[in-house]
């Protein structure tokens, strides 16, 4: 159990090793020398991190087998952490410069959505993982539903970063 907590550390890791000169060249250095920035900024590296995110989880959910060497799922499983560490950073930054009034109601509500999911996760995770096993691959299946919802999530930055000002200029709430 130890190394897979390893795993989790190193993709964690990697993610900040991509995370933060991105953030220092696009983000960083703009507002050093005074110039504006808009919360677009953050989410080209937004759509990166929900790219790596199913592309751990596949190789995770389809390597986690009896008969094949362990490094393979703790490489899934570094991808997977590497991605939601940069989905975590940036959304945390877009949300903060878009709607910087209303910041703690903005990550209460965050969170408070995190906590349910997290609490509700349990109630069909298991059952998830069980109905979709086979005798080879015990969680391929359902890792494999897991990341389809997850590659369907890729369309939300992107969204947001074709249509963000737009949708900002709507929001009495915004405040940029």
């Amino acid at each position: 159990m130890g190394v897979s907590y390893v795993a989790l550390m190193i993709g964690i890791m990697i993610g900040a090793a991509f995370f933060i000169p991105f953030i220092y060249r696009r983000f960083t250095k703009k507002l050093l020398v005074g110039e504006q920035v808009q919360p677009e900024v953050f989410l080209p590296m937004t759509i990166l991190g929900s790219i790596l995110m199913p592309i751990g989880i596949f190789i995770f959910g389809w390597t986690s087998a009896p008969d094949i060497h362990w490094i393979a799922p703790m490489i899934g499983t570094a991808v997977f952490a590497a991605g939601a560490f940069i989905v975590f950073q940036t959304l945390f930054n877009y949300l903060s410069m878009s709607f910087w009034r209303y910041l703690a109601s903005v990550f209460a509500g965050n969170d408070l959505f995190r906590s349910i999911m997290a609490g509700a996760f349990p109630l069909f995770g298991r059952a998830l993982f069980i109905n979709l096993k086979n005798e080879r691959f015990r969680v391929g299946w359902g890792s494999t539903v897991l990341a389809c919802l997850c590659v369907v999530m890729v369309a939300i930055p992107v969204l947001f970063y074709l249509n963000g000002p737009k949708l900002r200029a709507r929001s009495k709430y915004s405040g940029f």
